[in-house]
């Protein structure tokens, strides 16, 4: 799976982007709501690995991390009771903000199924398969490694190039929709 890093940057961009195409959002005065959103958005980018907790904490993480959390079902599932809190906290607009916990949601269990490893869960409950991407792009955290390993200096290094690669894209996007 990808890192932390990886699957927080996405959020961050993703923030970025709503921020850039949300007129409300990009002129809102108020820190504490920016700061709300920007917490949302990458706790939302990161809500598929909640299982990882448990994963961390019994010890065993293969038996716990990238099981049904990260199935499309349950991740649309918890990104809508978590736009709906945010709503009921910052009353803006409920679909733009059950669009934002969906993309944020989604994007994480697409880059895991991008990723070196056993695959995710797509569609449970209703297959339980696991599904993986002929085409990687992340090679991935091997935690059977340790926290230590070489592995993860790679794994970061694609991770930033990826970010980067991204962020330029995105900042494209936003100057060339800026000068219109």
């Amino acid at each position: 799976m990808p890192s932390p890093i990886a699957h927080i940057s996405v959020g961050y961009l993703l923030y970025r982007t709503f921020v850039h195409y949300v007129p409300t959002w990009e002129y809102d005065k108020s820190r504490h709501r920016r700061l709300v959103r920007l917490g949302a958005f990458i706790g939302l980018s990161m809500l598929p690995d909640i299982d990882a907790v448990v994963g961390i904490l019994s010890g065993d993480m293969g038996r716990y991390h990238n099981q049904w959390t990260h199935s499309l079902i349950v991740a649309s599932t918890a990104a809508l009771v978590v736009a709906l809190a945010i709503y009921s906290l910052l009353r803006e607009k409920l679909k733009l903000w059950i669009v934002a916990s969906m993309l944020c949601c989604w994007l994480h269990v697409l880059m895991d199924t991008v990723c070196n490893g056993r695959g995710v869960l797509l569609l449970w409950p209703f297959i339980d398969q696991r599904f993986l991407s002929p085409v990687l792009l992340f090679i991935g955290l091997h935690w059977s490694q340790g926290v230590w390993s070489p592995l993860h200096l790679l794994t970061a290094l694609t991770e930033i190039l990826f970010i980067a690669v991204l962020y330029s894209a995105m900042r494209y996007v936003w100057r060339s929709d800026s000068n219109k």
